[in-house]
C-alpha cells in the first residue's frame, strides 16, 4: 500500500495547516502504512531544525522547527538491508514567523476617563498572525519607542515607551490567532487639563519575538495613536483597536 509521511503538531488545533508551521513548533513524525518497512529513520534533507528520537529506526521522530522562516524537507529512509538509503516517504513544509498581530478591546473591560480632563484609555488583548499555525514555542514583547507629538500633546513629545517583558503565547485558533499571555495591554497616553486645542501623539512600537533564546527579531510595528481637539475630545487607537473617544464632560470611569 502507499507509504505516506504523517506530521502531527503538538498544538494540533482544529482547522490548522498541515503544511505550514510556526517557528519553534514541535511536530511528531511517523509513517502512514501497515507495511513492514524494517529499519527506517527520519532525516532533514533540506533546511533547518532539529530531530530527536530518530535513532530508534522505527519511522518515528520529533521535529523541532527552526527559529526563522524557510522551507524544510524531511525524508524517511531505509537504513539497513538491500534497500538501505532508499527514500520511502517525504514531506516539504514551510516554516512561518509571526507576520503581524491584531488587538481587540479586552472583553468586559471599560474605557478609562477622568471627568473634566483630556483622557481616554483602554485595555487590549493581543493575537498573533497568521491564524493557521502555532506560536506556542516563542516569546514576544513590545520594544522601546520615542513618541512624536505636536500641538496640545507636544508636552509628550519624546516620551519613552519602555520595552516590556517577554510574554508566552497560548495555543492556536484559526479564528482569532494565538493569544499573547498578558493580563491586558493598558493603552494609555495621559491625563491632561485645559485649555484644549488640536494635537497628535504617535508611538510606533516594535514588536519582537525570540525562539529558545534566539536574538530578538522585529515582526511588526504597532501604532499607538492619540489625538486632541479644541473641545478636549480625546481619541485613542492601537493596532486596529479603536479609535475610542471621550470628551471632558463624560463621567469618570475606570477600566
Amino acid at each position: 500500500m502507499p507509504i505516506s509521511a504523517v506530521l502531527t503538531p503538538h498544538d494540533n488545533f482544529p482547522g490548522r495547516s498541515t503544511t505550514r508551521f510556526g517557528v519553534g513548533e514541535l511536530i511528531d513524525l511517523s509513517v502512514g502504512t501497515d507495511a513492514d518497512l524494517g529499519c527506517v529513520r527520519w532525516f532533514i534533507a533540506k533546511g533547518e531544525g532539529t530531530l530527536a528520537g530518530a535513532g530508534g529506526n522505527d519511522g518515528r521522530a520529533l521535529f523541532t522547527a527552526p527559529a526563522s522562516a524557510g522551507s524544510v524537507t524531511l525524508v524517511l529512509k531505509v537504513v539497513s538491508g538491500t534497500n538501505s538509503g532508499k527514500v520511502v516517504a517525504s514531506a516539504t513544509i514551510a516554516i512561518v514567523e509571526p507576520q503581524g498581530a491584531r488587538m481587540v478591546q479586552q472583553p468586559g473591560s471599560g474605557i478609562l476617563h477622568v471627568r473634566d480632563t483630556w483622557s481616554c484609555a483602554f485595555i487590549g488583548d493581543v493575537f498573533l498572525l497568521p491564524t493557521d499555525v502555532s506560536f506556542t514555542n516563542i516569546l514576544m514583547r513590545e520594544g522601546s519607542a520615542l513618541a512624536v507629538a505636536s500641538g496640545f500633546l507636544a508636552q509628550l513629545n519624546g516620551q519613552l515607551h519602555e520595552a516590556g517583558p517577554l510574554c508566552s503565547i497560548s495555543g492556536g485558533n484559526t479564528r482569532a490567532g494565538c493569544k499573547v499571555n498578558i493580563e491586558g495591554d493598558k493603552v494609555v497616553t495621559g491625563i491632561l487639563g485645559s485649555p484644549y486645542f488640536d494635537g497628535d501623539f504617535l508611538w510606533d512600537i516594535p514588536w519582537e519575538f525570540t525562539v529558545r533564546g534566539s536574538a530578538l527579531r522585529v515582526f511588526a510595528t504597532v501604532r499607538h495613536h492619540s489625538t486632541a481637539d479644541a473641545n478636549g475630545t480625546a481619541a485613542i487607537s492601537k493596532d486596529g483597536a479603536g479609535p475610542f473617544s471621550r470628551v471632558p464632560s463624560d463621567p469618570t470611569a475606570g477600566f
